[in-house]
C-alpha cells in the first residue's frame, strides 16, 4: 500500500484503448471510469456508482477548451500524457505542443513518402486533427480505423466472458445433462489457455480468433463424441442380435 502522502493508479485497458483507473491511497481504493470521443481523448470521469468526475473539452489541436470537476487524469488528447508543468504531450518518441498545434522534433522517419503532407517532418496528423491521430508520433492513422480496432477487441473480450458465464451456469446447473456439463467444462478449460496464449495478439488488429477457435474445437469433440457414441451402439446392437439367434 502507498505512504500517506502517495497516490498510486493503475490503469485498466481493452486492447490499447484506457477504459478506467484504479486509485489507491493509504486509507481508500477507488475505481473511476474514463470515457472519450471520437479520437479518444478523455472527455468524461465517473466514479463507480456513474457519478461525473470531470469533464473535458478540447480544441482541434488539442488544447483544453473547457474542463470541470475536481479528479484530474494525466492521459487527455487523444489519450496521450500530459506533461503539464511543461504544457506538452508525451506520444513517447516526441513530445507534442497543442498550443503550437506541432511536435517540437522532428519525426526520425518519412511516414509517407508518396504523400507530400508527410514530408513536414514536425506537422501532427497531417494538418488535419480531427480526422487523424498519432498514437506513437510517426504515423497518423484516420480515427475511425482506431475505433474499429477498439470496437473489435470489445467483442473480443465480450464474446469471452460471455461464454465463459454460459459454461459457468451450465456447471452450476443441477439438470444440466452430463454431456452438457461435459462440453462446458471443455469449453471453460479452452477459455484460458486461450486467453493465456492470446493468438490474436500475433495480428496489427483484434479479432475473435480464440473464441472461433474454441467453439469449433467443442463443437468436433461433441461430433467426434455422438459419432463414437452411434458407432458403439451400433456395434453392440449387432453384437447382441447375433448372441440372441
Amino acid at each position: 500500500m502507498p505512504s500517506a502522502w502517495q497516490t498510486w493508479r493503475n490503469y485498466i485497458f481493452i486492447g490499447s484503448q484506457r477504459i478506467a483507473v484504479r486509485e489507491y491511497t493509504a486509507t481508500t481504493s477507488s475505481v473511476y471510469f474514463l470515457f472519450g470521443d471520437h479520437l479518444g481523448s478523455t472527455s468524461v470521469v465517473t466514479d463507480i456508482g456513474g457519478t461525473i468526475r470531470s469533464r473535458y473539452l478540447y480544441k482541434p489541436w488539442g488544447e483544453l477548451r473547457y474542463t470541470t470537476g475536481e479528479y484530474s487524469v494525466r492521459y487527455k488528447f487523444t489519450a496521450q500524457r500530459e506533461e503539464a508543468a511543461l504544457s506538452l504531450y508525451d506520444y513517447r518518441t516526441r513530445f507534442y505542443d497543442p498550443l503550437l498545434g506541432r511536435f517540437i522534433q522532428p519525426d526520425s522517419i518519412v511516414p509517407g513518402a508518396g504523400n507530400p503532407l508527410a514530408w513536414d517532418r514536425y506537422a501532427y496528423s497531417y494538418g488535419n486533427p480531427v480526422k487523424y491521430i498519432d498514437p506513437d508520433g510517426h504515423i497518423p492513422i484516420p480515427a475511425i480505423i482506431a475505433i474499429a480496432i477498439v470496437a473489435l477487441k470489445v467483442i473480443d473480450y465480450g464474446w469471452t466472458a460471455y461464454d465463459a458465464w454460459q459454461s459457468g451456469r451450465v456447471l452450476a446447473d443441477p439438470n444440466a445433462s452430463q454431456e452438457a456439463k461435459d462440453a462446458a467444462a471443455v469449453n471453460l478449460a479452452l477459455t484460458a489457455g486461450f486467453e493465456a496464449a492470446e493468438p490474436d495478439d500475433l495480428l496489427p488488429v483484434s479479432l475473435p480468433l480464440d473464441d472461433l477457435a474454441r467453439r469449433g474445437l467443442v463443437t468436433l469433440g461433441k461430433e467426434a463424441g455422438e459419432e463414437a457414441g452411434e458407432q458403439a451402439f451400433k456395434s453392440f446392437a449387432s453384437w447382441n442380435f447375433r448372441e440372441n439367434l
